[in-house]
């Protein structure tokens, strides 16, 4: 899948999560759900710094505290491509080597910018 259509599938995603989560009266709950993703994509950057922070300091603990938490706002709003990458680092842990690690946190951030924009545009749907 091209970039593109990655991006479009990401979006999408994120799209039938807000419908799951709307309920029968999707208007009443827009600005809720816009809430929740727009504080998903704010979070995300002081996430992914302590996440990266754990890998340089060798820390198992924060590694794997910092992976789950990514992970299950990752899954709360659709985004599964930031979840199982989560997951995966989560697994992983600090033992892992470093250049693993490296790897897996820079797939990762790139698939945190997808979803910083799908969300992006997801939420001004929801505000529009």
């Amino acid at each position: 899948m091209n970039d593109t259509g990655h991006a479009r599938a990401v979006q999408d995603d994120l799209e039938r999560r807000v419908q799951e989560l709307a309920g029968p009266d999707p208007a009443a709950s827009a600005d809720l759900l816009a809430d929740v993703l727009r504080g998903f994509v704010d979070s995300l950057p002081g996430d992914l710094a302590a996440l990266a922070a754990a890998i340089n300091d060798r820390d198992a603990q924060a590694l794997r505290e910092g992976a789950h938490r990514v992970k299950s706002a990752a899954c709360n709003i659709g985004a599964t491509g930031v979840a199982s990458l989560s997951g995966e680092l989560e697994g992983l842990g600090a033992g892992a080597p470093v250049g693993q690690l490296v790897e897996a946190m820079g797939r990762l951030r790139a698939e945190a910018e997808t979803v910083e924009q799908a969300a992006t545009g997801v939420v001004a749907r929801l505000r529009g």
